[in-house]
């Protein structure tokens, strides 16, 4: 299997395009993506910046969150010809394929801004756009978490430096990479949490049964009530 982390920056559409805001609130302004194969290793990188369409220029937060400039973004491509391009990459990887990103929501984003845009997504596509982990969920219920972990935080928890920027699309994908290994991989999640949890498994223990092994207590049952 073939992992595409992906990571999608973002710049704000204006409040004077009200009709447009009805359907998607951000356009994307950057791609990042890496491949990995079955054993979580980096096999090739995607990044490409995207010119918005309601915004000749990138607002000072989202340049200041990202470092993404309006220079930057000035020759990129549009929406559908970096989205098409995209899927392309994809594409070239044989066999079966898993989508990766901290959280739902770019994969929401690209669904949105397609809806605005008049893009219709192929069969080929559709298909990638169904195979979407949400990553920041899994680790959320590994952890116990009961609140939506950053990435910084997850990182932080996991003993990881964060590599590049933060809120760069390529470097937050190799971040969010570099967490999808140790939570795939039960030796390092065991090393890295202190707990064993075989992913193999594909479940979450929902009871304290599920959490305890109680095989191993000696229970007297005479002393039960």
């Amino acid at each position: 299997m073939v992992h595409i982390v992906v990571d999608l920056e973002m710049n704000a559409i204006p409040a004077r395009c009200q009709k447009e805001r009805q359907y998607a609130k951000m356009e994307i302004i950057q791609i990042g993506a890496v491949a990995l194969n079955d054993k979580y290793e980096e096999i090739d990188s995607y990044s490409t910046y995207v010119k918005p369409q309601y915004d000749d220029k990138v607002e000072e937060f989202y340049t200041h969150l990202t470092g993404i400039t309006t220079k930057m973004i000035s020759d990129a491509p549009d929406f559908k010809t970096a989205i098409d391009d995209f899927f392309l990459w994809i594409e070239h990887f044989e066999g079966e394929i898993e989508v990766v990103s901290w959280s739902m929501s770019d994969r929401q984003q690209i669904f949105q801004e397609a809806r605005l845009k008049e893009y219709s997504f192929d069969t080929f596509e559709s298909y990638v756009l169904d195979q979407w982990t949400d990553l920041q969920l899994e680790f959320d219920r590994l952890e116990f978490m009961d609140h939506r972990t950053s990435l910084a935080d997850a990182c932080s928890a996991a003993g990881l430096s964060m590599e590049g920027k933060l809120h760069n699309g390529l470097d937050d994908a190799r971040n969010t990479a570099h967490l999808l290994h140790i939570l795939r991989d039960d030796d390092l999640y065991e090393k890295t949490f202190g707990k064993v949890y075989s992913y193999q498994e594909k479940s979450r223990p929902t009871t304290i049964g599920d959490v305890i092994d109680f095989t191993q207590f000696d229970f007297d049952e005479s002393q039960k009530n």
